[in-house]
C-alpha cells in the first residue's frame, strides 16, 4: 500500500504505466489472488473496470429519470471521471438533460441536510415529510395503527387518520388485551409483531372487496 501511494504522490496518473506496479496491468497481478478469494481457477476470474467504467455502470443501472425526478446533485469540485460519467448517462439520451447535473458546494449541502434533519427530527419525519395537503390527496385506502415507542407515536397516528379521506384505524390494544399481547409475541410461530394486526388486515381486505 505504501508503495501504491508513493506512486501517486510522485506519480500521479503517470502510475498507470510507469509506477512500480503499473496500475493498468492490475488485472493481471491480482490474479492469483482473487481466484484464491472466491475458489475458482485463475483462468476463470478477472479484477476488472476502472472508476470511470463503475461508474458509467452504476448510473445505467439506477439512473431512470422520469418527468419529475431527473435530476442529480454533486459536489462542486469532483473528480473529473465523476463528471464525464455523469454528464455521459445523463445525456445519452436527452442531450438537453446536460443541466440536470446539479454542482453545489459540500459545505452548504452539508448545512441544507442538517437543517433537513432538524426539522424531521421536529415532526415531519412521522408523517413522511408531507404537508397537510398531500395527505388529504391520498385517496388510496389504508390503514393506521398507533405505535407505542416515541418512533410511532399516537398523536401522529391520530393526525393520519384525520387527513387521509380513506384511512381506517386499527388499535391492537382494543381487540387484545395487554395479556393476549404478551402472549401472542411471546414466541413460536406467534412471534411476529405483526400478528395482532392480521384481523384487522383481513376486515379490511373483505371491506375492499366489497366496495
Amino acid at each position: 500500500m505504501e508503495q501504491e501511494l508513493l506512486d501517486w504522490e510522485k506519480l500521479a496518473a503517470n502510475a498507470h504505466f510507469h509506477g512500480k506496479n503499473p496500475w493498468f496491468h492490475y488485472h493481471k497481478f491480482l490474479t492469483d489472488a482473487t481466484a484464491s478469494i472466491v475458489g475458482a481457477n485463475t483462468d476463470e476470474v478477472v479484477v476488472m473496470n476502472s472508476l470511470t467504467v463503475n461508474l458509467h455502470l452504476m448510473l445505467v443501472s439506477f439512473y431512470r429519470p422520469t418527468q419529475n425526478r431527473f435530476k442529480i446533485i454533486t459536489e462542486n469540485t469532483p473528480f473529473r471521471a465523476m463528471i464525464y460519467g455523469l454528464v455521459a448517462e445523463t445525456t445519452r439520451n436527452n442531450p438537453d438533460n446536460r443541466a440536470r447535473v446539479l454542482e453545489i458546494d459540500p459545505v452548504f449541502f452539508a448545512k441544507v441536510l442538517r437543517n433537513w434533519g432538524d426539522w424531521a427530527i421536529a415532526g415531519g419525519f412521522h408523517r413522511a415529510n408531507l404537508s397537510d395537503t398531500d395527505l388529504e390527496n391520498i385517496r388510496t385506502p389504508a390503514i393506521v395503527s398507533p405505535g407505542d415507542d416515541p418512533d410511532h407515536p399516537e398523536k401522529v397516528a391520530r393526525e393520519l387518520l384525520n387527513l387521509l379521506p380513506n384511512a381506517t384505524w386499527a388499535d391492537a390494544t382494543q381487540r387484545w388485551s395487554k395479556a393476549e399481547m404478551e402472549t401472542l409475541l411471546s414466541g413460536g410461530l406467534l412471534s411476529n409483531e405483526l400478528f395482532p394486526f392480521v384481523p384487522f388486515c383481513e376486515e379490511f381486505i373483505e371491506r375492499m372487496e366489497r366496495n
